[in-house]
């Protein structure tokens, strides 16, 4: 029986964390004089600031174009900012406008919030912030910073966190961290200090690098992460290129796919030993990730890894043994359990010595699983997945187990498929009113009818489809402009 002792606990805590503060009293315009700057010094003081209105209580700044910052506001102790340090609550409304730091400006990040500072970002692009030292779009020094729906993109800090240095307490929710970098420290997007806290959600972290450990993010000891339907993608570090624990950290319903440790362990996570961590990983997906050893995984103290699946993983060491799953250590606690393991490249699944065998297991402890699709691609949900065929040996192989849902939501009911994805009953796939603009792969059960008002539009609109039995394709769909259209008949994708 898979145990799940963590899932209750991690779900409220995602529940109880993401809680905004109250909305603004009051609504300052950044338009006309209004300049954002005077903005937060009205909002900090409840007093009027140049052509800005006196704040209230807690505050909401609305966005009505994007900001260009050209020079540094204030350098306090933590470094130079762009804006004034946030002091009270305040809400910024981006209405999805950007922020960015002017070519050839002196660096900057552009926040800084203190301890009694509450900031929500939502709907806001901060792009191209400089942090001289750690940060380098934002610096959290005991503060609560919450991110909704908000992007940061392409910022670079001296020190540690690239986009998001965490001494605090940091929110997440439907966000995305992208392509910013550590560039002689730790935690490419984030750097979360010792006893602070950051809980995601809906949130994707892509194309972040550290040069020493965490490529999108680094946990101190006594820090607390929790991810929920999240991803982690294409990040790279010497050391765990997708994130590296030293602290408490779960992980639910989430994708850690494409990230590399370049000469150290764990291409997805790393978990250091010796500081008294645990990480806990359930109903979730480690694909095509890479590492000399531990191209999924290296642990070096306390992991769980529940109903999940690792496919793809590589291992590249110039020393055997070497491990494109999961490798452990002598000095690790790890139990594995009700989890695929396959398609390994370059070394075996899993260290044998190390982990603990929990059962209902494949490739790692246990027989090779048969009819795992080896495409990782979005078969519903907020993240991607490796699907199971009708035939596959995993279903139902986990027995009875007390996790209500897999990665992308699906309720497992009954005896539990093993792995993050439950198999269940066909159901009919309508596709309709919508325009295909890229390269979007599908994988139906069973019937896939194409509805009007679908286009797929050329030159990179590709609509690509494994379907189990029959496609129905009625009036109003078009394919045009060089657009592609790939259907494939798979009598596996069939139900038994």
């Amino acid at each position: 029986m898979v145990r799940g002792r963590h899932a209750a606990a991690a779900a409220g805590f995602f529940l109880g964390f993401l809680v905004c503060g109250a909305v603004g009293a009051a609504e300052i315009r950044v338009e006309g004089t209004c300049t954002l700057i005077d903005a937060i010094l009205a909002a900090n003081a409840d007093a009027v600031s140049g052509d800005c209105p006196a704040g209230s209580g807690a505050d909401r700044i609305v966005l009505t174009s994007v900001v260009q910052l050209d020079s540094v506001y204030e350098d306090l102790d933590n470094g130079p900012n762009g804006l004034p340090r946030i002091l009270s609550e305040v809400v910024l409304d981006g209405r999805n406008n950007v922020i960015f730091r002017a070519p050839g400006a002196d660096p900057f990040r552009f926040f800084e919030v203190g301890p009694s500072g509450i900031l929500t970002l939502d709907n806001v692009i901060l792009f191209g912030g400089y942090g001289d030292r750690d940060g380098g779009a934002v610096y959290n020094d005991e503060g609560f910073v919450h991110l909704k729906n908000s992007t940061l993109w392409f910022n670079e800090a001296s020190g540690e966190g690239g986009a998001v240095y965490n001494d605090g307490s940091l929110a997440a929710e439907d966000s995305s961290l992208l392509d910013n970098t550590s560039r002689f420290g730790d935690g490419g997007a984030v750097y979360n200090t010792f006893g602070s806290t950051v809980s995601m959600l809906r949130t994707t972290l892509e194309g972040n690098e550290a040069q020493i450990a965490g490529g999108a993010m680094l946990n101190e000891s006594h820090g607390t992460v929790a991810l929920s339907k999240c991803t982690v993608e294409g990040n790279e570090a010497i050391s765990g290129g997708g994130i590296a624990n030293w602290g408490n950290l779960t992980v639910v319903s989430s994708l850690f796919s494409d990230n590399e440790a370049q000469s150290g362990g764990g291409g997805g996570l790393k978990v250091y030993n010796g500081f008294g961590t645990e990480a806990y990983i359930v109903d979730s997906t480690f694909s095509g990730n890479k590492a000399h050893s531990g191209g999924a995984i290296f642990s070096g103290d306390s992991l769980t890894v529940e109903l999940s699946t690792f496919s793809g993983n590589e291992a590249d060491g110039p020393l055997p043994p070497i491990y494109a799953g999961i490798d452990a250590d002598p000095f690790s606690e790890a139990w594995v359990e009700s989890t695929i393991m396959a398609n390994s490249i370059g070394g075996d699944h899993c260290s044998e010595l190390f982990i603990d065998d929990g059962l209902n297991n494949f490739g790692c402890h246990g027989d090779e699983v048969t009819g795992l699709d080896a495409t990782l691609k979005d078969n519903g949900g907020p993240t991607e997945t490796h699907a199971l065929y009708n035939a596959s040996n995993a279903i139902d192989a986990a027995g009875a187990c007390d996790i209500p849902a897999d990665q992308r939501g699906i309720p497992r009911e009954g005896d539990c498929d093993s792995g993050a994805f439950e198999y269940g009953e066909c159901v009919d796939f309508v596709l309709r009113d919508e325009q295909v603009t890229t390269h979007r792969p599908l994988s139906i059960c069973e019937y896939f009818w194409l509805g009007p008002g679908l286009n797929v539009w050329g030159p990179s609109g590709h609509l690509r489809a494994t379907v189990g039995k029959k496609i129905i394709i009625r009036n109003g769909f078009s394919v045009r402009q060089d657009g592609q259209l790939t259907i494939t008949i798979d009598p596996d994708l069939l139900p038994p």
